[in-house]
């Protein structure tokens, strides 16, 4: 009965997002970085402050390519090369709650929640005090 219930639940989350569901392909390509918000504790350790990064037009581009490649480019600087996954998997608060399917990519083992909607694409890392990166598709 409690799988049901699950099941049912999970069900009805996946019905309302608004977001495309997975598919590894539509991230594929160039996309520029736009924003980045940087977390960081405060120096009394009981909280995080955010720090906002606006990024110029093509200062910062990544390619996902469809060998599982990221080239991440940066004005005046080398290149870098990094491996990246796309999965799917439960979402969780703790052990017991499930509430649905979150999308996700590993960047050299560093796990991003993945939302990509009308040519928008957010990495997110927030959960884990990482930044969250906000991308457009570079235009042809």
């Amino acid at each position: 009965m409690r799988a049901v219930l699950y099941l049912l639940i999970i069900s009805v989350f996946m019905g309302c997002t608004k977001d495309e569901p997975l598919n590894e392909a539509a991230i594929l390509g160039v996309w520029n970085l736009n924003r980045e918000v940087v977390l960081s504790p405060f120096p009394q350790g009981d909280s995080l402050q955010s720090t906002e990064v606006l990024h110029g037009l093509e200062s910062v581009v990544y390619e996902f390519k469809g060998d599982n490649q990221l080239w991440i480019k940066r004005s005046g600087k080398p290149d870098l090369l990094m491996r990246y996954t796309c999965y799917e998997d439960l979402i969780s608060t703790d052990d017991t709650a499930i509430y649905g399917l979150g999308q996700y990519v590993d960047i050299n083992e560093s796990t991003y929640s993945l939302s990509y909607t009308d040519g928008k694409l957010i990495l997110d890392a927030f959960w884990r005090n990482g930044p969250i990166l906000y991308f457009e598709r570079k235009p042809l």
